[in-house]
Parts: C-alpha cells; structure tokens; sequence
C-alpha cells in the first residue's frame, strides 16, 4: 500500500514515484509469502515423513516379534541339544552290571572305544567296538569286576558324531 501525504490529492499519489517505505512493505510482503509457502511445504512434508516413519515402526515391531520367536526356538534346540549324548541306566547282573547306554541327541553316535576298559576285569559290549548308536536307540555294554579290581564310576568312552571325536564320561549309575 502506497502512503499518501494528506497535502497530496488521489491524483498525485497515483502519479507519485514509489518511495522507500513502500518498497520495504513490498519485500516484507513477498518474504511473508514466501516463508508461508515453505511452511506449507514443510509441513507437508512432515506428514509424510511421520507417515513414513509408522510404517518404519510397525516394520520394526514385526521383525522384534520374529527375532523373538527365533530366539525362543533357539533357546529350545539349545536345551534339547544340550542334554548327554549318551544316557546311561544299569541292570544288575550275577557278578557284574550290564549299562544301557540310549542316544539322547538326533543324530547318530559311534562308540569308538571304551577308554578305561582295562579298569574292568571283562567287558563284553552287546557288539563289537565301533558300536553305532542311532538317534533313540540303545546298546548294551556287561562290565564285570573282581575283588582285586576297584569299582569303576564312569566309562570313559571315545565318541565319534558328525566327524568329530571327542572323550566322554558317563557315569554309571547304581545297579538297581
């Protein structure tokens, strides 16, 4: 808006150069345009940026859940893993004990020797050594001591599974 001097009539406003003031009111006006445009834009913008970042969020609660439902299953294979590989229970014989030694894992296991079995007076395994144990399964092994032999705890057995050998001890429980 122009300023008239109130010595000036309508006429001469109208025909009157532009003056300073004016010009700075012009400015202030495009500024103010300008700056409500980029607020629109910006706040444009946010919202789709906030669109944007909910759905990044519910992207990122689905993959929690599933990281958690992976590692809960982990947590079971490692406890089912984790038990003996070799489950040892003891009948009873005449003059010694036979030792029932089950597959806890699921994969198959070889007995490759039994360690300490000078440690016994005989031992007579249901087949001869390498013995294969299935997943499950059980083979036996009758141990039998003497007055001059000590009795013996553990087998002390060689294993082979998935390509690895590896000592183990099992304990030989009480015969029942």
């Amino acid at each position: 808006m122009i300023f008239q001097s109130p010595s000036m009539t309508p006429v001469e406003t109208a025909t009157a150069p532009i003056t300073m003031d004016a010009w700075i009111m012009v400015g202030l006006t495009v500024l103010t345009l300008l700056f409500a445009i980029w607020s629109w834009w910006s706040a444009n913008k946010s919202g789709k940026a906030r669109k944007a970042a909910e759905k990044a969020e519910a992207n990122a609660d689905r993959r929690v859940e599933a990281a958690e439902s992976t590692a809960t299953e982990l947590r079971k294979l490692v406890e089912r893993l984790s038990l003996p590989p070799l489950k040892a229970t003891t009948v009873a014989l005449k003059s010694g004990r036979k030792v029932m030694l089950t597959n806890t894992t699921v994969e198959e296991i070889i007995v490759v020797e039994l360690v300490n079995s000078d440690k016994f007076y005989a031992v007579r395994p249901l087949e001869p050594f390498p013995i294969t144990i299935h997943p499950g399964a059980q083979t036996s092994i009758s141990v039998f001591g003497s007055a001059q032999i000590p009795r013996q705890e553990n087998f002390h057995l060689r294993l082979s599974s998935s390509g690895e050998e590896r000592l183990l001890h099992v304990p030989i429980p009480p015969s029942n």
